[in-house]
């Protein structure tokens, strides 16, 4: 979502200073929201207009992350992402602020960069560094996509979860 939330005017800056660098490379945002139009602007404002694309809702959001090199998130604030789960199970190397849901799915350094909220700069020279080296975004996507699958699937949380509700359980009756 463009949203306070989301943080997309970080996403936009961190385009910016990456486009001075990597003139070539193009961004995505998937999802609409209330700061689109602020967004746009933005991207016009710091000339990356062109290779900043607004994708909207989209219906095949797992295709389309296939698609892409790095996945970024700059959100200010996230409980636990389904749309960074979605990203690391495409097998994508991450970078995204470092906030307690995050850092729970994130393996800093072997999946993504986890870096402050709110820096750009620091995202920027992340997304450089993975699109720098192929064999360190694919080790660190393999990495994603295997930390997935070994701690966040539907029956894992499920099963993870059954564990919360039993040991509340356990201890409102003793």
């Amino acid at each position: 979502r463009l949203s306070a939330q989301k943080n997309p005017l970080a996403f936009v800056r961190l385009a910016a200073r990456l486009h001075e660098k990597m003139p070539a490379a193009h961004f995505v945002w998937i999802g609409e929201g209330p700061l689109e139009r602020q967004s746009r602007q933005l991207a016009i404002a710091l000339g990356v207009e062109n290779v900043l694309h607004f994708a909207g809702q989209r219906a095949d959001v797992p295709s389309d992350l296939r698609a892409l090199d790095v996945f970024v998130m700059t959100s200010r604030w996230e409980a636990f992402s389904l749309a960074l789960l979605e990203a690391m199970a495409c097998g994508l190397p991450i970078v995204a602020a470092r906030l307690p849901g995050i850092a729970e799915a994130v393996e800093e350094g072997a999946s993504g960069f986890l870096l402050p909220v709110e820096d750009a700069g620091g995202m920027s020279a992340a997304v450089q560094t993975i699109l720098s080296d192929r064999e360190l975004a694919k080790r660190m996507g393999a990495h994603a996509r295997q930390r997935v699958e070994q701690n966040f699937t539907r029956a894992q949380m499920m099963d993870k979860l059954m564990q919360v509700y039993q040991s509340v359980h356990e201890h409102v009756i003793n």
